[in-house]
Formats: C-alpha cells, structure tokens, sequence
C-alpha cells in the first residue's frame, strides 16, 4: 500500500514537471511573457498610436553689420555717428513649420520676443511631428484677429495680455524699437530714437525656405534666425536716417510707421 502511495506522488511529480508555462507569446502585447512557452490566447494590445516627436529651439540673434550685437551696446554708423539702440520689442504670429507638401503645421498663435540687455532670444516648440520639413513662416506683429481683441480677452501669462504693448483698448504695438544717438559724435547721446509699429495694415508674413528643418523623435532641433539691426536703417529699398526720421508712433497719415514695418521684415535672416 505505501509502495503504491509512492508510485502516485512521483507519478504527479513527473506530470508537474512537464507542464508548459502559459502566458503571452506575442512580443508586441502589452503583457508579452517572455518565460512562457504555450500561448495562453489572453493577449491585450494598445491601439494608441506610437507618438514620434521632438522639440525646435527657435532663436534670433542680433546683429549689427555682421557683428554680433547686444542691446544696449553702442556703435558707430556708416555717417559716423554713434548709436545705441537700447530696446528690441517683436510679436510674432502664426508661426509655423511647412511640410514637403506645403502643409503648415503650427507651432503657435503668438510668441513676444524681448531682446533688453541680450543679444539673443530662444523659444522652445514642443510635441512636433518628426520628420524633414522645407522650412518656417510666420507674421511680424499680430494678425487682425487677435489684433482686435483687448488685453483682458486673454489668460494671465499669454503674451497679449502684456498691456505694456497694447494701445488699447485694441491693438497691439508690433514691433518697439527705441534708442539713443550721438549725432556729432560728442559723446552726448541727446537724440531719442523710438520707432513703433502696429496696426492691422502693417502685419507682414515673412517665410524661410533655404535650410531644412529635421526634426527627430525625443531630439531637439537648433534653428536660428539673425536680426540685422543695421538693415532697420539701410534697408534693401529704403535707407531711413534716423537724424531726421527718429520718431514714429503709427499715427494717421504718417508714412514712417509703414517705412519701418517693410524694412524691418528685411532685418531677419537665415
């Protein structure tokens, strides 16, 4: 009787010990088993797209003449006078990446950027579509939507809740560039320069297509942009000399303000 009892222990030993471990064979299962050796049909999947994305590093740097140019530094012009442009001031909108299928993917609806005592600025563009794009677009100042909106519309933190740039109670100051010059080089720097730019009119979209832009998936891309603050005053079509034209406020009727928004689009460059 015990030799039989034995003989079934070891018996049911034996059998235990030739049993497959069951779970999930399928690697791309979210509870994937890689021990087991017999299916156990209990897969689960998650449908959710894979998401490959990365971040654009978007910076301006300023310049003057070539030179690399901090707010607030002083230099000497082509008339040798000496001049200091003391604050840089710009909205941007609507900027965006364009695909190779002329698609634009935005990035944002409005970006401030503030240049004080700096001779560049970087913003940061996250959760981007991996991929090759043909390059970047956007609008100086803001669009006649949000142009038209007061300050108080908008969230605490957004930039168009800056009250500062705003002539209320609608719209907004584009572009604030303001400065300080010694007309007889005299060392006295008596001359106030103060160009503001604004107005539904004086929007202008600018697009940049000559570098490619890579965008590669939990990577961030460097993208930069030169702010030619000379070509402000000698611009492609227009020289404006700022002895005799240092003042706008975008009044009516004064041809300045559209003076200085066209040669401001001249100023940046790839």
């Amino acid at each position: 009787m015990k030799s039989r009892l034995l003989y079934i222990v070891f018996i049911g030993l034996a059998l235990s010990s030739c049993r497959m471990k069951e779970g999930c064979t399928d690697p791309a299962a979210t509870n994937y088993d890689a021990e087991a050796e017999k299916d156990c049909q209990c897969c689960t999947y998650d449908n959710t797209p894979k998401r490959f994305e990365g971040k654009l590093d978007l910076t301006f740097n300023t310049k003057y003449f070539i030179a690399p140019y901090t707010i607030g530094d002083t230099v000497t012009d082509p008339n040798n006078g000496k001049l200091i442009i003391n604050n840089l001031v710009f909205f941007l909108s609507n900027i965006s990446l364009i695909d190779q299928f002329n698609n634009e993917k935005k990035l944002r609806d409005v970006e401030l950027f503030e240049f004080a005592n700096k001779n560049s600025v970087t913003v940061t563009f996250d959760s981007i579509s991996s991929g090759t794009y043909t390059g970047i677009k956007f609008g100086i100042g803001v669009d006649s939507i949000y142009n038209n909106q007061p300050p108080s519309s908008y969230p605490f933190g957004h930039p168009l809740s800056n009250v500062a740039y705003n002539w209320g109670p609608k719209n907004y100051v584009f572009t604030r560039t303001e400065g300080r010059a010694d007309t007889a080089s005299s060392g006295n720097f008596n001359l106030l320069i103060g160009y503001h730019t604004g107005t539904d009119s004086l929007y202008r979209k600018v697009e940049f297509t000559s570098i490619p832009i890579v965008i590669s998936t939990n990577e961030t891309t460097n993208y930069s942009l030169n702010l030619n603050l000379d070509k402000l005053f000698y611009g492609a079509n227009d020289t404006i000399d700022y002895k005799i034209d240092y003042q706008t406020h975008t009044n009516p009727g004064d041809p300045l303000a559209k003076r200085i928004t066209d040669n401001f689009m001249g100023i940046i460059s790839e």
